[in-house]
């Protein structure tokens, strides 16, 4: 198997819940897996990704600040930037055009494209946030954890978010009822 993000370095930065952090060390996983390489600060980088939280006001207010200081260094070192989590999948597209830095959008559900949206050679902006109706089971070695004595565990994904119908709550489990229209968009040239 090719390794395709070989020889790239990335940086993850968390904001929010502990349900954050477990997607964070899922989304580690991936991309080591494909052969990126994680660093300890975004400025030795190729791509940065912030895993987001919705329910907290005071990491939606971080996240506008990081990017504010990421889009300098994308200008200095032309780095990717992607925002994931529950921010991601309440604002999709209207996060690119409120901060125009950002190179793409993906929800909870979608984390296992990441790889595939940094590999592709394309100028366009991706918003990722439908969900899928069926589990999406993740293997224990796609993990990166941080710790080796213990370790957040998934119940549950994504938190509450309105819709055209009110609140609606992504649930898993064998079934997986999912009451969020699907989306996927590419947006114009970055």
């Amino acid at each position: 198997m090719t390794k395709r993000l070989k020889g790239l370095k990335f940086f993850v930065h968390t904001f929010g819940c502990q349900m954050n952090e477990n997607d964070s060390e899922r989304i580690v996983g991936l991309l080591r897996k494909e052969g990126a390489e994680l660093s300890r600060t975004p400025e030795l980088c190729d791509f940065v990704i912030i895993n987001t939280c919705a329910v907290r006001e005071k990491s939606e207010e971080k996240l506008y600040s990081l990017l504010g200081r990421l889009a300098a260094l994308k200008k200095e070192k032309g780095l990717l930037i992607g925002v994931a989590g529950c921010v991601a999948q309440l604002h999709k597209s209207r996060l690119i055009e409120k901060k125009p830095a950002i190179d793409f959008v993906i929800g909870p559900d979608n984390y296992q494209d990441i790889p595939h949206i940094l590999s592709e050679s394309s100028p366009d902006k991706v918003v990722s946030t439908q969900w899928n109706r069926r589990w999406q089971g993740v293997s224990p070695g796609d993990i990166s954890r941080e710790s080796s004595v213990s370790a957040y565990v998934t119940i549950m994904e994504a938190s509450v978010f309105p819709s055209s119908s009110g609140p609606s709550i992504k649930s898993t489990g064998s079934n997986g009822s999912v009451s969020s229209p699907p989306t996927r968009k590419i947006l114009a040239a970055r």
